[in-house]
């Protein structure tokens, strides 16, 4: 059975590898569910587990926001136009045919 500093100590770790990660552009979120059988927070917790939940609040928004900018910048390469760009077209037309 996991104890509520052990479980939170876990999730901090956790979150600096999340938090570092997205600042590298590298990042694998996992789901990660609190252990059954731990009882109630106590007291004495409360502070941690309130920080915690600030910086995983923070995280979310953050990696959000950058889906978000990827998003805007696969949009953007699609309108690209790839390849050599196209030779101009005449300006005259040869009604002479």
């Amino acid at each position: 059975m996991t104890s509520w500093p052990a479980y939170l100590a876990e999730l901090e770790q956790r979150l600096e590898i999340a938090e570092v990660g997205l600042l590298a552009g590298v990042l694998a979120v996992e789901t990660f569910a609190p252990p059954e059988g731990i009882g109630p927070l106590p007291v004495e917790y409360g502070q941690w587990a309130t920080a915690l939940l600030d910086r995983t609040n923070t995280l979310e928004a953050s990696l959000e926001a950058e889906s978000a900018r990827v998003a805007t910048e696969l949009a953007q390469a699609r309108r690209r136009p790839t390849g050599p760009p196209s030779p101009p077209r005449s300006a005259f037309f040869d009604q002479a045919l």
